[in-house]
């Protein structure tokens, strides 16, 4: 058994049956090692890094990184809200709070969305959805079903089982397809063409 102690709150080290600690009490740095596994701390909230039994994981707590691999998971957060990675069983989700993006894949499933409402693109089971929040253009995809909408008030597209229906909201003009026959209207009092 080896202990060297500094009364001065400055350094302490043991050995005790091959486990090791050294401390530095003045809130800086304390290094443990107990049957292999490895624990670093240092107090003034800056790092922590433990190593337990192959499961790692590193903390900065003042908000800034914290890496866990637990079982061949890993999370990555950084908590200042900019980006936080997640595997789980081959599951990876990549979120960014601050409102810019965030990119999910889980089970083949896609979906990534810009919270800032400028693009979000979701392909599930090979549906795809593009949505466009700021009024300019949504695209949707779901069993060979497509409609495309301008919502600031220009051109409607949608195909709908075989239907097809343009129109364009600013009242000029509307070309409806139903069961192959065809009828074009004029809103503005002009024409209205029924064939």
């Amino acid at each position: 058994m080896k202990s060297t102690t500094s009364i001065m709150g400055r350094k302490s080290t043991t050995t005790i049956m091959g486990r090791k600690s050294t401390t530095t009490i003045m809130g800086r740095k304390s290094t443990t090692t107990i049957m292999g596994r490895k624990s670093t701390t240092t107090i003034m909230g800056r790092k922590s890094t433990t190593s337990i039994m192959g499961r790692k994981s590193t903390t900065t707590i003042m908000g800034r990184k914290s890496t866990t691999s637990i079982m061949g998971r890993k999370s990555t957060t950084s908590i200042m809200g900019r980006k936080s990675t997640t595997s789980i069983m081959g599951r990876k989700s990549t979120t960014s709070i601050m409102g810019r993006k965030s990119t999910t894949s889980i089970m083949g499933r896609k979906s990534t969305t810009s919270i800032m409402g400028r693009k979000s693109t979701t392909s599930i089971m090979g549906r795809k959805s593009t949505t466009s929040i700021m009024g300019r253009k949504s695209t949707t995809s779901i069993m060979c079903r497509k409609s495309t909408t301008s919502i600031m008030g220009r051109r409607s597209t949608a195909s709908i089982m075989g239907w097809k229906s343009t129109t364009s909201i600013m009242g000029r003009k509307s070309t409806t397809y139903i069961m192959g026959r065809k009828s074009t209207t004029s809103i503005m009092g002009r024409g209205l063409q029924p064939l």
